[in-house]
């Protein structure tokens, strides 16, 4: 039998994904080849079959363009961010530049 007491002592790490998951950017993958210059969203991008020729442009990622937080899973974080006990809480990104996203949350309350 779990005891409430052994769950609360118990050390978790939980992990967020920026992009996609906790906001919602207008930050876009730019997709260039023989000429031609297409925009794709992180999902699109994460499914997207490179082409021979194609050429990456993640400069937007260099900033967060216009964030919207995704409302749902920022409540999860933030209970997670209250909560007492041992968890350890991360958020990970696949930009280059992380402090755009650092600042943000700093900006949203979030400071650690």
């Amino acid at each position: 039998m779990i005891k409430l007491k052994d769950l609360l002592l118990e050390k978790k790490l939980r992990v967020f994904d920026f992009d996609d998951t906790l906001v919602k950017s207008n930050s876009k993958v730019y997709v260039n080849n023989r000429g031609k210059r297409k925009a794709l969203t992180p999902g699109q991008f994460a499914v997207y079959n490179k082409k021979s020729g194609d050429e990456f442009d993640f400069s937007d990622f260099d900033k967060v363009i216009e964030p919207k937080m995704i409302k749902a899973m920022f409540r999860v974080f933030k209970n997670i961010y209250k909560a007492s006990g041992s968890r350890r809480l991360t958020v990970l990104t696949a930009r280059a530049a992380y402090k755009p996203a650092k600042k943000f949350l700093k900006d949203v309350g979030y400071d650690d």
